[in-house]
């Protein structure tokens, strides 16, 4: 019988042995894991920041895009206007060319077709002493 009891001995504290090593290697694990896992937070919150971070540059240079657009806008009308400055004076400037040669009707004709929507004061000054110089 007492080779009975040393075998049974023998299995439990083999059985002993293997159960204190499983609950060993499971704290060992766990801690592990919750190292990983504190990492993995850190990594997430990081990245959410990163997330935030870019969000508004987008929505800073989407403000700074409609911006340089309008921008953009206000030069091309002044560009036009410039334009159709210029050629009103050009026109003008014929006119008192036409006039000047002694071809009085031609130039009345000639300033008739003239528009002057959009003249600024400068332009309706000068198309102003046309007119009078014209009509004397």
């Amino acid at each position: 019988m007492k080779k009975n009891y040393r075998k049974i001995l023998g299995y439990a504290l083999v059985m002993t042995v293997c159960v204190l090593l499983i609950v060993l290697v499971a704290a060992l694990s766990e801690n592990k894991i919750s190292k990983y896992e504190d990492k993995y937070n850190a990594d997430l919150t990081i990245s959410q920041k990163q997330i935030e971070a870019l969000e508004e540059q987008i929505a800073d240079l989407s403000q700074q895009n409609e911006d340089l657009k309008k921008q953009i806008q206000n030069v091309q009308n002044f560009d036009s206007d410039l334009v159709t400055h210029q050629q009103a004076m050009s026109d003008m400037k014929d006119i008192f060319y036409l006039y000047k040669g002694g071809k009085k009707d031609e130039a009345l004709v000639a300033f008739e077709k003239i528009n002057t929507m959009g003249f600024d004061d400068n332009a309706l000054s000068y198309y102003e002493l046309l007119s009078a110089l014209l009509n004397k």
